[in-house]
């Protein structure tokens, strides 16, 4: 375990895993750390969500969000904050934003552990989904 300070005092420790590191908090929060792009992800987060965002981070592809319950895929319906470049925040734990555009200066924080899907932004191509898909019918007619 390694311990992690900011202004002289520890604020939590992290230990080394094979592709996320764990982050514990003095407060109790927990996040997985990626080794490829240092972003920190809500513990509940699935590794492949991780994955993703962090390949998404990486080619800077322009993404439509869709937040909902992650159990049942349920949308929430949101219409505001969901388009954008993946970013990363500064400071110790750095957390996935949502950059609206090259033009902006910051974003709000994704909520990781909320994502049921995310779309490409030009052509609306499904990059990843909980959601499943629906039945295909076949007729068969003889």
């Amino acid at each position: 375990m390694i311990a992690i300070t900011y202004n002289g005092k520890e604020i939590g420790t992290e230990t080394i895993g094979t592709e996320f590191n764990t982050i514990v908090c003095n407060d109790g929060r927990i996040y997985k750390k990626s080794k490829l792009t240092e972003i920190c992800y809500n513990s509940k987060t699935p590794d492949k969500l991780c994955r993703k965002l962090d390949y998404l981070y990486i080619k800077r592809t322009r993404i439509v969000l869709n937040y909902g319950n992650v159990e049942t895929g349920e949308s929430w319906g949101e219409i505001h904050d969901i388009r954008g470049r993946i970013g990363i925040s500064t400071g110790v734990i750095k957390i996935p934003l949502l950059i609206y555009n090259s033009a902006s200066y910051g974003g709000g924080a994704i909520s990781d552990s909320a994502i049921i899907e995310i779309k490409e932004s030009a052509g609306g191509k499904i990059v990843y989904s909980v959601i499943p898909p629906p039945p295909t019918e076949i007729n068969i007619v003889c």
